[in-house]
């Protein structure tokens, strides 16, 4: 806690904490209503099928979170998450970008994003899904 006065708030309200995901170390700071969470930043949950999608998404609403439009939800402090498939971001990059507006106008009419409706738009995309879901259940992704 900051032992001090700051447009945060009074002393000892500011709370600074040190962390470490995998090898990289964050800061965290919660310093009141002065700075809520917000997009600016979020964490990315990149996931292999529907199903692991669902199973995040289902475990961070059942805990108090809420979904936001296009993958995204706020968990129950305030952090912005995106829940995504990997598959539609290649899709966003393809060189042929009517392919990738498509895509990119479908997920944004989304809230949880839909791989059923989102592969069929992108030429042939399932056959890039299957083998990347089989290259990651064994352990080469």
């Amino acid at each position: 806690m900051l032992p001090a006065e700051t447009p945060g708030g009074p002393p000892g309200s500011v709370i600074v904490i040190e962390f470490k995901l995998g090898q990289q170390d964050f800061t965290a700071m919660q310093a009141g209503l002065l700075d809520p969470f917000n997009h600016a930043f979020s964490i990315l949950v990149q996931c292999e099928t529907q199903e692991e999608i669902d199973r995040i998404l289902t475990r961070f609403l059942g805990n108090g979170g809420t979904e936001e439009q296009c993958g995204w939800l706020r968990d129950r402090w305030g952090v912005c998450w995106q829940v995504v498939p990997r598959v539609p971001a290649d899709m966003i990059a393809d060189p042929d970008r009517d392919r990738a507006k498509r895509v990119t106008e479908a997920m944004l009419k989304m809230v949880k994003l839909d791989l059923a409706t989102i592969l069929p738009l992108s030429g042939n995309p399932l056959k890039r899904y299957i083998m990347r879901v089989l290259s990651f259940r064994r352990g080469y992704v």
